[in-house]
């Protein structure tokens, strides 16, 4: 039987062959296991029909999971009673765990959470184990059946596995991704004029944060050929010994590849902390505001800023050309 649907690489995870055979052996999952379900198969895919009617009935029942299927319930349960067919096929290959990867892939990627995956697979195994029982096996032999249905349960914790790891791993990029975009946007290297660059910091500061910002600023320091570095810690909540000699560093490292470093935004309680530290601060340039920070930056890289009255009327060009003829 060809996959359900197309192979999907289950992002960082590894799904090849080897892995597959790693996964089987530590759920005890033998050559035996896979006979006794083929054995079943046609018996097993008419009981898939059964589960899936039952297990869309049951799905309706609760709001948080009768969203999903709204409208979709006929071609939700072809696709359940496929999915189920491939499980009682007996064949566990890296086409079937490629198969379990991208269904974990849709359910995360439509929100349904792993408590709601879970109980499906709850409801697959009571309803297989209450038809095993009532069947013809189930009357004649009932160790046999149950010998059935615990293979059965060994190739489901096969899916559970694939599937939860699928959640996990999407979980962990998605969380990778917003950490670094965290990053760049708590720590921007800003270049507000040719060879003039402003860093502001915002939140807390800690060892890893300190060397994420010394590894963005120095780099951006050469390629701009900064001559003047602003750190602005405006947004900095508070200033502790930690904090303090990160910053200092951060400025020293600046200093050695012949750029000017201001502080700005040093608010009275962070120059207490400061000076209650102990640090040498004689070098130090700071200024309160960075608006301050800027105009020196500008003065010391040969720029003037000159305030204009804005109660002035604006003047005209041709009468700007008059006043200068």
């Amino acid at each position: 039987m060809p996959p359900i649907a197309p192979p999907v690489p289950a992002g960082g995870l590894s799904l090849d062959a080897s892995e597959v055979e790693r996964r089987k052996a530590f759920l005890s999952i033998t050559a035996e296991d896979e006979r006794r379900i083929a054995g079943h198969t046609e018996f097993l895919s008419a009981a898939a029909r059964k589960i899936a009617d039952r297990f869309y009935e049951h799905l309706g029942r609760f709001p948080e999971t009768a969203g999903f299927v709204q409208g979709r319930v006929e071609q939700l349960k072809r696709t359940q009673a496929a999915y189920f067919q491939q499980l009682v096929e007996g064949r566990i290959d890296t086409a079937y765990a490629e198969v379990r990867a991208h269904v974990g892939r849709v359910h995360e990627r439509i929100g349904l959470a792993p408590k709601w995956y879970l109980g499906a697979f709850h409801l697959y195994a009571q309803e297989a184990a209450g038809l095993l029982k009532a069947s013809e096996l189930g009357q004649k032999d009932p160790h046999a059946a149950w010998d059935v249905m615990l293979s059965l349960l060994k190739s489901i914790f096969f899916d559970v596995g694939v599937t939860i790891d699928v959640y996990i791993d999407a979980l962990l990029r998605t969380t990778k991704a917003q950490e670094e975009a965290l990053r760049e946007l708590s720590a921007p290297v800003i270049e507000v004029w040719d060879q003039v660059l402003v860093l502001p910091l915002v939140g807390t500061m800690d060892t890893r944060r300190a060397q994420e910002v010394s590894e963005s600023l120095l780099p951006a320091v050469v390629e701009k050929r900064a001559r003047v570095v602003i750190i602005d810690i405006t947004g900095l909540p508070v200033m502790d010994t930690s904090t303090a000699h990160h910053l200092f560093n951060a400025a020293r490292a600046v200093e050695l590849l012949g750029a000017t470093t201001i502080i700005t935004g040093v608010r009275p309680a962070i120059a207490q902390t400061i000076v209650g530290l102990g640090l040498e601060t004689s070098a130090l340039r700071t200024q309160a505001r960075l608006a301050d920070g800027l105009r020196v930056a500008l003065e010391m890289t040969g720029r003037t800023v000159i305030e204009r009255d804005r109660r002035a009327k604006p003047v005209s060009a041709p009468a700007r050309a008059e006043q200068e003829a």
